[in-house]
């Protein structure tokens, strides 16, 4: 099987792993007398996903009436979930949907693949983000910058001259 982008259902490891436990209920109900693929994936998915699901059903030729080949496709993308990639990824803020989504579609974009963001929320970092990926940590967060500029205040000598008067004899009072 070839790999099916999923980034549709899920972003986070958290969805991720909602997800496989929602395709583990679907795998459930395959051998049932009263098996409806349709009525279970729309409790465990919504309508707009499930949707989606069967249009990845037939495009990768799965007979939606058979449970045995439906529930062998659920545990082969069970599979493909499991290998995919985490990325974890440490904000500075509290992230919205729409920040995950935005991630994951650019990281999908640029690395030319679906990643399962593993995110914390790290008040330390000010802005912006670090990131571990193969082995290495970037950081492009503004605390460096925030700590070396710190540091540069702190080490400047406190100036020690005394201050200058202006003498009397040189003062103008008005006109």
């Amino acid at each position: 099987m070839e790999s099916i982008n999923l980034s549709a259902f899920f972003s986070t490891k958290a969805q991720s792993s909602d997800f496989m436990n929602r395709l583990a209920e679907i795998s459930k109900t395959t051998y049932q007398t009263n098996f409806d693929l349709e009525k279970t994936l729309t409790e465990q998915l919504g309508f707009k996903k499930k949707d989606l699901f069967i249009t990845i059903l037939r495009d990768n030729k799965i007979q939606i009436e058979s449970g045995p080949a439906v529930k062998t496709f659920l545990e082969q993308l069970q599979e493909q979930i499991k290998a995919l990639p985490v990325l974890p990824l440490s904000l500075a803020f509290e992230p919205t949907e729409q920040t995950f989504k935005t991630l994951a579609d650019w990281f999908e974009l640029n690395l030319k693949r679906q990643l399962i963001l593993d995110v914390t929320v790290d008040k330390r970092l000010i802005a912006g983000a670090a990131i571990t990926f193969s082995g290495k940590f970037f950081d492009y967060s503004i605390r460096p910058r925030f700590d070396q500029i710190v540091k540069n205040v702190m080490t400047q000598p406190v100036p020690t001259e005394k201050p200058i008067h202006q003498e009397s004899a040189q003062m103008h009072m008005g006109r």
